[in-house]
C-alpha cells in the first residue's frame, strides 16, 4: 500500500519530469550543428569545362540542336561558332553568362581522392593582379605517386592507368549524339555515313536504308555483306582539318569549349566508346566496330567475339540470351582494354595494346572510321548511338612526347589538372603539386546554381 508522503510527492515528480522533458525538446527542436565557414565563389576560367564552366556563351546549334557553351573570349559576336555535333557554324549574339557558382567551405579534414575536385589556394607569387587567389581543378595523383603522360596516355609509378567505366564517364568528352541530326541530314551524303564492304565503298546495292529517322537493314545472308560507318566530318576549331572520308575522318582531341585557339595541332584519339541503342527482329548476328574493337555477336545465344581489328586474336564471350527486341550495346577501348557492356549486366573487359600514332600503322587498315554497324540473317534497327572520346592527357605545351614529373608526391601532396587541358595551368606547368595546407574545399556538381 502506497504511503500518504508518497502520494502527496507524486504529482510534483510527474510534473517535474513534464517540465525536464518540454525543455529538452525545445533544446533539440532549436539547436543547429556548428556551421563550418563557406564562401561563395564563381568559376573565372574555362580550364576545368564543361564540368564546370567559367564566363561562356550559350549556343543551341541552329542545324541539330544540340547544345553547347564556348569560352567568350574566343569567341565574339563577329565571329562563328562550330557545333561540336554536326559541325555546323552558328553565329552568336554575343551575350556571355557568368561563370558556375560555387561553394567552398573551409576544412582541415580533406582527404581528396583521384578524380576528385578541389579548391586551393594559389602560391601567392602564382597570382597575377586582379585575379582570385582560388583554383579549381581535378586531382590526377595521389601521395606516393608518380605522375607521366605519354601518348595522351597517364602513367602512375611507370605503369598505364587503366580508368573503369565509371572512370571513363566522369572524364570522356561527348563526341557525336545521333538524336540530334541535322536540318538537312541526307541519307545519301558520303560526309557522315557511308556503307562499305571489307574496306571499299560500296555506293550501290546496299542492306542499308534510311526511314523513320533511323538506318535499318535487313539481311537474309549469313556474312557482314555491308558495314554501315559513322564519318566524324568537319568536327574541328576551323585550324585543324579531318583526314578525306577515303581514310577514315578520326577523332582528335577536340573540345568545343575553345573555339578558334591558337593550337599548332590536334592529336588523334583512338580510345572511343559508343553506346548504341538497336531495334532487333529475328537477328542472328550483329557486327559492330568502335575505334579498332570489333565484336561478332550471336544474338540468341549471346555469345561473342571481340578482337582488334586486322589481328589475328579473338577472345571469346558468353554474355547469355539477348532477346528480340531492343537491345543496348556499350562497346569500346580504354587504356589498353576493350569493354562491352549489354544492357545493364556488368561490363567486361580484355586486354587489347594500345594504338600507336597513325603513321605507324598499316595504311591497309587506317580506314577505321568511329563506328560502323552490320547484321546477317534478320533485321536490325539503328536508333540511336552516342559516341564518347577519353580524356587525352597533353605536357605542358600541350604535346603528347614522354612527359614525367619524377618527384614522389608525399603525404598531403596531390598532382592538379584542369579538364580543358589546352586552357589549363595546372601541375603540369607548375612541377609542383598542391598542399594539404593549400585545401580549401571539395567541389561537387550539386554546389552549381
Amino acid at each position: 500500500m502506497e504511503s500518504s508522503d508518497t502520494g502527496r510527492r507524486q504529482p510534483f515528480f510527474r510534473l517535474s519530469i513534464l517540465v525536464l522533458l518540454f525543455g529538452l525538446s525545445t533544446v533539440l527542436l532549436t539547436w543547429k550543428p556548428p556551421t563550418v565557414p563557406h564562401t561563395k565563389t564563381r568559376v573565372l576560367s574555362g580550364s576545368m569545362a564543361p564540368f564546370l564552366r567559367g564566363p561562356h556563351l550559350k549556343f543551341i546549334c541552329e542545324s541539330c540542336s544540340f547544345s553547347y557553351d564556348t569560352d567568350p573570349v574566343l569567341v565574339n559576336s563577329q565571329t562563328y561558332s562550330r557545333c561540336p555535333n554536326c559541325g555546323h557554324m552558328n553565329k552568336t549574339d554575343g551575350i556571355a553568362h557568368q561563370g558556375d557558382a560555387v561553394r567552398l567551405f573551409e576544412g582541415d579534414s580533406l582527404e581528396p581522392s583521384r578524380w576528385d575536385v578541389i579548391a586551393f589556394r594559389r602560391n601567392p607569387d602564382r597570382v597575377q593582379q586582379g585575379e582570385s587567389d582560388v583554383a579549381v581543378k581535378r586531382v590526377i595523383g595521389l601521395p606516393g605517386e608518380t605522375i607521366a603522360f605519354e601518348g595522351g596516355e597517364l602513367y602512375l609509378n611507370d605503369k598505364l592507368y587503366q580508368k573503369d567505366f565509371g572512370e571513363f564517364f566522369t572524364l570522356s568528352t561527348l563526341v557525336h549524339d545521333s538524336y540530334f541530326k541535322p536540318s538537312g541530314f541526307d541519307p545519301a551524303d558520303e560526309q557522315e555515313y557511308v556503307e562499305a564492304p571489307a574496306g571499299q565503298y560500296n555506293k550501290q546495292g546496299s542492306n542499308w536504308t534510311f526511314q523513320n529517322s533511323q538506318w535499318t537493314c535487313n539481311s537474309g545472308s549469313d556474312n557482314f555483306d555491308t558495314w554501315l560507318q559513322y564519318h566524324q566530318q568537319d568536327v574541328v576549331n576551323g585550324l585543324v582539318f579531318p583526314a578525306e572520308i577515303s581514310v577514315g575522318s578520326y577523332v582528335l582531341d577536340f573540345n568545343s569549349y575553345n573555339q578558334h585557339t591558337d593550337r599548332s595541332s590536334m592529336h588523334h584519339v583512338y580510345d572511343l566508346l559508343a553506346h548504341v541503342i538497336i531495334e532487333t527482329d529475328g537477328l542472328q548476328r550483329l557486327g559492330l566496330r568502335v575505334s579498332d574493337v570489333v565484336l561478332d555477336l550471336q544474338i540468341s545465344d549471346g555469345k561473342g567475339a571481340i578482337k582488334q581489328y586486322g589481328g589475328p586474336d579473338v577472345s571469346l564471350l558468353s554474355l547469355g540470351p539477348i532477346h528480340s527486341g531492343t537491345v543496348q550495346l556499350r562497346l569500346g577501348r580504354i587504356d589498353g582494354k576493350a569493354w562491352l557492356q549489354v544492357g545493364d549486366r556488368d561490363p567486361v573487359s580484355i586486354d587489347m595494346p594500345l594504338i600507336k600514332a597513325l603513321g605507324d600503322r598499316d595504311q591497309n587498315w587506317v580506314n577505321l572510321v568511329p563506328l560502323s554497324v552490320a547484321a546477317s540473317g534478320g533485321k536490325v534497327s539503328l536508333q540511336r548511338f552516342l559516341l564518347y572520346r577519353d580524356v587525352y592527357w597533353l605536357d605542358a605545351e600541350n604535346g603528347n612526347e614522354r612527359c614525367t614529373f619524377p618527384n614522389v608526391l608525399s603525404d598531403g601532396e596531390w598532382f592538379v589538372a584542369g579538364d580543358n587541358l589546352v586552357q589549363s595551368v595546372d601541375s603540369r606547368h607548375w612541377r609542383a603539386p598542391v598542399t594539404r595546407k593549400q585545401l580549401i574545399s571539395l567541389v561537387k556538381r550539386t554546389n552549381l546554381e
